[in-house]
Parts: structure tokens; sequence; C-alpha cells
């Protein structure tokens, strides 16, 4: 028996006629996809830049001694021939000496440490601090124990002489607690002072410790705006692409 669609016996249906190509529609979903992911990549290359821009990441894993600056305020009272510097990082502390007075500088303990007139610079040898600005390891000795007797001992022929002091240096590579949640801002971190005899006067040099943010990488910056510029070109590019549909026959 003939079937309905001119095919003898069996089951199956055959159609007549050119068959249809079924085409895979190109819509707006594909085009955003891209765009997305092109968008995301410049994202990231933002990103980059500003992290090198941001104080925090500046700093970054580096010593937070660099960030902090000393300043000597004043030296009270006034000593005549007496002049004194302070490096702003590293601790070094310099006094120039040309008055008639020999100047003492006392130790971490208050202690003689330095003896210095307009002609030679003598350091006491039973200092704690002598010790410790002169050893790197090991435990100081009897002989420079608290109360020990004083023993000068010449080290230089001119009224001037340099030295490292710990209590004009941040020690250490953490952030200063009055700095934490805000790196980016000048905070003060510290008061110094370093007591001083000049003959039978008492006298002192003292100065503050101040965090110093660091400054903007001009590098970071240039990442920061080529992304950006990247951005914008490809974020203009996806807004102006044709969307093209195709025949589905």
């Amino acid at each position: 028996m003939t079937g309905r669609h001119g095919a003898s016996g069996g089951g199956r249906t055959i159609r007549s006629g050119p068959r249809r190509r079924l085409r895979r529609r190109h819509g707006r979903g594909g085009v955003r996809r891209r765009g997305v992911r092109a968008l995301a990549t410049a994202c990231v290359i933002v990103a980059a830049g500003l992290a090198g821009v941001s104080p925090v990441a500046a700093h970054g894993g580096g010593n937070a001694a660099d960030n902090v600056r000393t300043e000597l305020d004043r030296v009270t009272p006034a000593l005549p021939g007496i002049r004194i510097r302070v490096e702003a990082h590293g601790g070094e502390v310099t006094v120039q000496n040309s008055g008639a007075r020999a100047l003492v500088v006392l130790g971490y303990q208050r202690e003689p440490y330095l003896r210095i007139t307009s002609d030679g610079v003598w350091r006491n040898e039973g200092s704690l601090t002598t010790f410790a600005t002169t050893e790197t390891l090991g435990t100081a000795p009897s002989s420079v124990a608290p109360g020990s007797a004083v023993r000068w001992a010449r080290v230089a022929r001119t009224g001037e002489f340099s030295w490292h002091d710990e209590r004009v240096a941040w020690a250490g590579g953490a952030l200063p607690a009055t700095v934490h949640g805000e790196p980016g801002k000048r905070h003060l971190v510290a008061h110094w002072r370093i007591p001083l005899r000049a003959g039978t006067t008492k006298a002192a040099v003292a100065g503050t410790m101040w965090w110093e943010p660091t400054p903007t990488d001009p590098t970071a910056v240039l990442w920061a705006v080529g992304g950006g510029i990247v951005l914008l070109i490809v974020g203009a590019g996806v807004l102006a692409f044709p969307v093209r549909r195709r025949s589905t026959t």
C-alpha cells in the first residue's frame, strides 16, 4: 500500500524538496561575552597600576625606618661654639665643638659617653653605650656595667665626631603605632632627647621623628593612566560593535 507521502512500504517518512540548512545565530550574547572578557583584562591592568600608587603598596615589604624622618628641634640652653647635626635617616649624630668648654655627651644610661673639646675627642671605654655602638654581637662584659669607672680613650684629634645613636633612629621594620590605618599621611612618631654637659652646665639636644609617606612612583602613575585609556578604548569598541543577524534560511 502506498503511504500518504508517496513512499511505499515501511514506516519511514520521506520529505521532498530542498533541505533547510540550520545556521547558528550570532546575537548580542557572544559579543557581550567577548566584551566582558576584554573589559576584565583591562581592569586588571588598571588595578596593577593603581597598586603601585597606594602608599601601603609602595611601602610593601620594605623597612618602615625608610619612612621615618628624624629632625633636630633645639639645643637647650644655647651652647656657644657647639654645633650639632642629626641625619634624617640612619641615626647618625655629629657634634662639632669649637668653644672653650669641654662637651660631655651622656649615654643610654646617662653615663659619660663622649668628651669633645676643640682639639680632640675621647670615648669612655667603660660606657655601655660605647659597647653598644662598637660591638655587633656578644654580651657586655662586667667592665662596662652600670656604674663602671670612666676610662677615657682618645678617638679623634679634631673637635668633631660622628656616631650612631639609637635614640634618634626608628628601630625595626614595623609600622609605628600612630601610622596604622593612615600611612598616606604625615604623623608624629616620637620625641627624642640626648642629655649633655658643657662644663658644669646641664643641657640637652632634643627633636622629633616623623612618618613621611612614600612619594608616588611616576611609573605607577603611567601604568594607571595607560590602563585607564585601554579600558576606555575597549569599552568604546564593545559599545560600537555592530550586531549582525544571519538568516536562518
